[in-house]
């Protein structure tokens, strides 16, 4: 997939146009925007190139159908950097509050994402009630998944 390309843009649009407006569905759940951040963190000119694509893929989504909700998974420095005013939510998976709760990285997301919870809904996929209940005491709204691959 490379969202720099014009074609491949254009077939995803197309793609949201049968498959999501055509079927009445209100939303697009954008499953790989967090490989921006994951594969070219250390090469910020082609992390750059891939963030400026996918605002215009945003952009061309949007001009389809400026109702459509747009989810990002996460991507959270892209978020930060390029998608924030373009989408309406991020999904956090494996919201573990054994891990979050000591961890700084975590933290400090949790807080932007509190800070910024006038732009966006924060989701998370947690592996059990307690998790659940430190998403939603932190204004995220949670879901359980006890059967998580990435623990395996």
């Amino acid at each position: 997939m490379n969202l720099a390309d014009e074609h491949y843009r254009g077939i995803v649009v197309n793609k949201v146009k049968q498959q999501v407006i055509g079927k009445g569905i209100d939303g697009v759940f954008l499953d790989t925007a967090g490989d921006i951040d994951d594969y070219f963190y250390d090469q910020p000119s082609t992390q750059g190139k891939f963030r400026e694509a996918y605002v215009n893929l945003l952009k061309e989504i949007k001009s389809v159908d400026s109702n459509l909700f747009l989810i990002q998974n996460w991507g959270f420095d892209t978020i930060k950097n390029t998608s924030l005013n373009f989408i309406h939510g991020v999904l956090w998976e494996d919201f573990n509050k054994q891990v979050i709760a000591k961890d700084e990285w975590s933290q400090n997301w949790m807080r932007y994402f509190k800070q910024q919870s006038n732009k966006i809904v924060t989701f998370t996929v947690t592996p059990d009630n307690v998790s659940k209940k430190y998403s939603s005491t932190n204004g995220f709204v949670p879901t359980i998944n006890p059967n998580d691959i990435y623990d395996k």
